[in-house]
């Protein structure tokens, strides 16, 4: 930069004389238009990147509605839940999934797998917003409230799979993405799935023989 600076000062004080200021001027010019056609050019990636990355949002959006395997996916997650509900307040933990079989299509799943599919899908958007693949206004717009409610749903369930199997890591960017879009009560209720999972863990080591 100090260069520059005084590059440009030996150029305003035309210097000893006139063949020399023009050979300098000559410099100035073409420095000049290099910077210009750098500029052009990443004004030009930014506006592709951004336009790329609205984009793959709106494609993300889309194909929900499009792909069977994701129709499906969804269709068997909401049974899945409305079948574990049964009366059960508040959030799911191992208790209402581990085990448990759901009736689809003639089929018997897994609750966990389920979830699992889901929840992997979300993980992935989340880590998609993340490294700038997706933008991140779009996608909370139109999907802010499912996105969040469906881990408030099964945060008891996560936060215990943690603790119980050692995943520390389990959907901990859907978790952050989650906890990032929610509002004032939606965050209190992921804390206080925190502290059940806490106190659960803390009674199931307590039965744990010496």
């Amino acid at each position: 930069m100090d260069a520059l600076i005084n590059y440009f000062r030996e150029v305003s004080a035309f210097g000893p004389n006139a063949a020399d200021w023009w050979l300098v001027g000559i410099g100035g010019a073409t420095l000049f238009l290099l910077i210009i056609t750098a500029a052009f050019a990443g004004i030009q990636i930014w506006h592709s990147g951004r336009t790329t990355k609205k984009n793959n949002s709106f494609f993300h959006i889309a194909i929900q509605t499009r792909d069977h395997d994701l129709i499906q996916m969804f269709e068997q997650f909401r049974l899945a839940r409305r079948k574990l509900r049964d009366g059960h307040i508040g959030s799911f933990g191992v208790e209402q999934v581990d085990e448990r079989e759901i009736s689809y299509a003639g089929k018997m799943l897994m609750a966990e797998d389920v979830l699992k599919k889901v929840f992997n899908y979300y993980e992935a958007t989340a880590i998609g917003i993340k490294n700038g693949a997706l933008n991140e206004p779009i996608l909370k717009d139109w999907w802010r409230r499912s996105y969040v409610l469906d881990f408030i749903d099964f945060a008891l369930y996560v936060y215990q799979r943690r603790l119980r199997d050692g995943a520390e890591k389990l959907f901990s960017e859907y978790e952050l993405q989650a906890i990032n879009w929610a509002e004032d009560d939606e965050k209190q209720q992921i804390e206080d799935a925190q502290a059940k999972a806490r106190s659960w863990w803390r009674e199931e080591q307590a039965k744990a023989p010496d």
